[in-house]
């Protein structure tokens, strides 16, 4: 998994900005949802045994998250990334090179944030072409998503 740091080069290299701030790794709305029913599901296709139950869970739990990446527009991983002028959110697939997915000028950003069990719902909403990024962050996660949302809430308009 990537560390805050390696994130953190991640987004520099690819923007070229030295002014980031704070990073976090986020997923496509849905997809701790995702992860549950395909834990659940795997639990019961596994059998009785202990060992076959296990198996299904972990199956199943990959399986669910990459239902609902594919479903979205956005892989499973994304970093987003902030600056005090930008944010930008970078794509981390699987196996395939990080590319940036949108780079939003705070001016024009909308940020709508939404309280769950398990996870926060982050909506990024880019005010000049209305294009809607939707993003869950697991509310214990080792990537601090709690900082990086509250920064995006620091303007007058949020």
């Amino acid at each position: 998994m990537y560390s805050e740091k390696k994130l953190r080069a991640i987004a520099r290299d690819l923007t070229g900005d030295e002014s980031i701030m704070d990073v976090a790794l986020l997923q496509p709305r849905g997809a701790a949802a995702a992860r549950g029913a395909g834990a659940a599901a795997g639990s019961l296709a596994g059998g009785d045994n202990t060992w076959g139950s296990a198996v299904g869970v972990g199956a199943g739990a990959v399986g669910g998250q990459a239902l609902a990446a594919a479903a979205s527009e956005l892989p499973l991983n994304t970093c987003v990334a902030i600056t005090p002028t930008t944010v930008y959110l970078v794509g981390l697939p699987m196996g395939g090179e990080a590319y940036v997915i949108a780079q939003i000028d705070r001016e024009r950003l909308g940020v709508e944030v939404h309280q769950r069990l398990a996870v926060r719902v982050v909506i990024l909403e880019d005010g000049e072409t209305g294009h809607r990024y939707e993003l869950e962050a697991m509310r214990i996660n080792r990537h601090h998503a709690k900082a990086l949302i509250e920064l995006l809430m620091l303007s007058a308009d949020h």
